[in-house]
């Protein structure tokens, strides 16, 4: 725009040099002619003075317009800044949600395995007899063993999650013998049965139970009460358990 007023300038002033020239020629010949002339050059200087100034003030119009563009446009950098900020930080939101449901989704997974059922029966398959002192009362057959904390090679259940646990045994000792037992938890008494068959015709029956808090990893077993295990008998004899 610079370059178009400039050439225009230069224009005007070959313009006026060549009229200047030509009143020259024709001053000595018609002087009122020259005044006229001269009046006329005086209003086209007047007149390209003016678009001069329209031009200028056209241009300063356009330089503030472009200012007012340039600064529309740096607001719209903040904006589009701002923009990849908000999207940075849902994007990263989104990672922390999803990394969040899959650790949710991991514990109700874990949840689901731990609130699994436990729970036992077993039967005793072999006669016991002379049981040694404080001996553990193995009941082999397995009936029922759902979450497999029952061990019929050791006899011992082992507690597989914090919970309220109900226990329950019987013996049956054949007539002329005796089974004294007791229910531990990590070695500890908990409960007792007495069963003494006086006569030798009469078989004997005792049954006990235990309702226990117990933690993950606590055990529990039935053993014979000191050295009284002279009989126990098989079939009849059971163990049971199951998380309340």
């Amino acid at each position: 725009m610079v370059m178009n007023c400039f050439i225009y300038i230069l224009l005007c002033i070959n313009f006026i040099q060549n009229v200047v020239c030509y009143n020259k020629r024709i001053l000595s010949n018609d002087p009122d002619h020259v005044e006229t002339r001269f009046n006329q050059l005086e209003q086209r200087i007047q007149s390209l003075a003016s678009q001069l100034a329209q031009n200028d003030n056209q241009m300063i119009q356009m330089e503030n317009t472009i200012h007012g563009l340039s600064t529309r446009l740096a607001e719209k950098d903040k904006e589009v800044l701002a923009l990849q900020n908000i999207t940075h930080i849902l994007t990263e939101t989104n990672a922390q949600k999803d990394k969040l449901i899959l650790q949710l989704s991991s514990n109700v997974t874990a949840l689901q395995f731990e609130e699994r059922r436990i729970a036992f029966h077993a039967r005793m398959s072999t006669d016991k007899t002379h049981l040694a002192a404080f001996a553990t009362v193995k009941f082999e057959t397995i009936v029922t063993n759902e979450g497999q904390a029952y061990s019929p090679v050791t006899g011992v259940f082992t507690c597989p999650q914090d919970g309220t646990y109900s226990f329950s045994w019987t013996l049956i000792t054949l007539a002329g013998n005796w089974c004294n037992t007791e229910f531990v938890v990590d070695g500890n008494t908990i409960a007792y049965t007495h069963d003494e068959a006086n006569s030798s015709t009469d078989h004997k029956a005792s049954s006990q139970s235990a309702v226990v808090l117990l933690k993950k990893g606590n055990k529990t077993w039935i053993r014979a009460h000191g050295s009284e295990g002279r009989r126990c008998y098989p079939k009849w004899s059971s163990y049971s358990g199951f998380k309340v």
